[in-house]
């Protein structure tokens, strides 16, 4: 974030659409909020900027998903203008817990191969966070843990344990795990345990491959500054921005 802050950001160019990989808890949810209200348009604020609109009309009239490694800058302008008012030229991709363990189907592959059209159709950008931090956040929001908790810092080791009734089911540990970002390594999610060098550099490559990464937490200003200067958007990632959109109400975990 500081190298993107100093030395400018040469890939991104006004006339593509913008692209918003949505790492779960890294502050997505009140950055559509800031695009839609202050670009004026019709996101669905409640599906946190995802097309779920227009996503079947623009694979009607494109003959291809929004995401697919093979759409061209030509094929995402023209399928994004078709609905600008909804869509206002920017899209939100939150894949989270909503794939499970499957994340080796045709939507990975603009990560397989790092070269396809789908790398130059938009500006990219992708939301990260500190791992530990976006697990408590999650812990949070589902209310096992207490915001003053977080704050002091005293938190229980049993977050940590699979064999808890609580934090040992599935839907939290997978999160412990580091779930939620490994669609960025294909096929990696089908066994989270072989966390291998090469896997480890396919991640890197992954993360280096987009235009913009934002971090939030750790870098505010650089963040504020970045969307600023390449969006025009000013930051308004705080809990007042969390308050005008429809949150969405998680199952908890089975006891």
């Amino acid at each position: 974030l500081e190298l993107q802050t100093t030395t400018g950001l040469p890939k991104v160019r006004s006339d593509k659409p913008v692209f918003v990989e949505h790492v779960m808890k890294c502050g997505g949810s009140s950055l559509c909020v800031d695009f839609s209200l202050q670009r004026d348009c019709r996101a669905t604020l409640g599906a946190n900027c995802r097309p779920d609109r227009v996503q079947v009309r623009f694979e009607k009239l494109i003959g291809k998903k929004w995401r697919a490694a093979d759409i061209t800058p030509e094929e995402a302008k023209m399928g994004l203008e078709a609905f600008d008012e909804e869509a206002c030229n920017f899209v939100f991709s939150e894949m989270g817990l909503r794939r499970e363990t499957n994340n080796f189907g045709p939507s990975m592959d603009r990560y397989r191969d790092l070269s396809s059209s789908f790398w130059d159709a938009y500006t990219t950008v992708l939301l990260v966070r500190d791992p530990w931090e976006r697990y408590l956040s999650h812990l949070n929001q589902w209310g096992f843990i207490a915001s003053k908790d977080v704050a002091d810092g005293s938190i229980s080791d049993a977050v940590l344990s699979d064999s808890h009734k609580v934090f040992g089911a599935f839907q939290v540990k997978i999160l412990r795990q580091n779930f939620i970002t490994q669609h960025l390594v294909p096929d990696f999610r089908r066994n989270p345990l072989n966390c291998s060098n090469e896997i480890l550099e396919k991640a890197k490559n992954s993360v280096d491959r987009y235009d913009i990464v934002l971090d939030f937490k750790e870098y505010p200003e650089e963040t504020s500054s970045i969307l600023l200067k390449e969006f025009g958007i000013r930051s308004d990632n705080t809990s007042k921005a969390h308050e005008r959109i429809t949150k969405i109400k998680w199952p908890a975990p089975q006891k």
